[in-house]
């Protein structure tokens, strides 16, 4: 499809689109014109029924990358007509910060082409589908699958389930007691660490703080399905090495 001209006489703006279906399977970035044509490009290309798709629009295509007759995917890329999928030059053309999810691609997710990132625009990370996640959620498997994205000068790698919200199980009350720190202190130390790393056991992380001067470190298990973190271990940052 042609570019539309408006009623002024200048060519539409393409933009930059968040498509989903109910399963998940194929989520993925379309430039378009509209939402509809976005969501045509999807159903077509990932082999949906029309209407098995929505499109939300994220951000508008930056001017540099609107030519006379189209798009272009990236500033080094060629000219589109059509709808299409973005490259990572695009998408950094439109301030995105792009993710591998680790662990990286084994080999059935080769295979079936999941793309295996994360993508983050302003203060929202969106996920690629991955249909083996998906599988793998139906017969209740649960592995963590995460991302990190470059921060500030102070905060080196943020992950992408460091804003995601603390669950306070009983378990979590129970070690508090024990500490002799409040729910308040423990989400200000929280709010105040900016460096983490990754722990010895799969799919926990160690969050590095400090309360009342003194330093610690913070173990949390993220839940990538609900997307909250739960607060597995609690020691003095000198005692670090024995934090599984």
């Amino acid at each position: 499809m042609a570019r539309i001209p408006s009623k002024s006489g200048e060519p539409k703006p393409y933009a930059l689109y968040w498509c989903t279906t109910a399963d998940g399977d194929e989520d993925w970035f379309v430039v378009a014109l509209s939402p509809r044509e976005a969501c045509r490009f999807h159903e077509l290309e990932e082999g949906y029924a029309r209407g098995a798709a929505s499109a939300e629009r994220v951000v508008s295509l930056p001017p540099a990358l609107i030519t006379a007759r189209g798009w272009k995917d990236g500033p080094d890329g060629r000219a589109h007509r059509r709808a299409g999928w973005p490259s990572e030059a695009l998408l950094a053309s439109c301030g995105a910060e792009v993710a591998e999810i680790a662990p990286g691609r084994d080999l059935l997710r080769e295979m079936v082409r999941v793309l295996n990132k994360d993508v983050r625009i302003g203060g929202r990370v969106f996920r690629a589908g991955d249909v083996v996640t998906n599988l793998e959620r139906q017969d209740g498997v649960k592995k963590a699958r995460l991302s990190a994205f470059p921060g500030g000068k102070e905060a080196s790698r943020k992950p992408s389930w460091w804003t995601w919200e603390l669950e306070l199980t009983p378990h979590l009350e129970k070690r508090m007691e024990d500490r002799r720190f409040t729910e308040v202190e423990l989400r200000e130390m929280l709010e105040k660490a900016t460096t983490w790393s990754e722990s010895g056991v799969d799919g926990r992380f160690v969050i590095h703080a400090r309360l009342k001067r003194q330093p610690w470190a913070v173990v949390v298990e993220p839940d990538e399905v609900e997307h909250l973190w739960s607060w597995s271990r609690h020691t003095r940052s000198s005692d670090e090495a024995a934090v599984p």
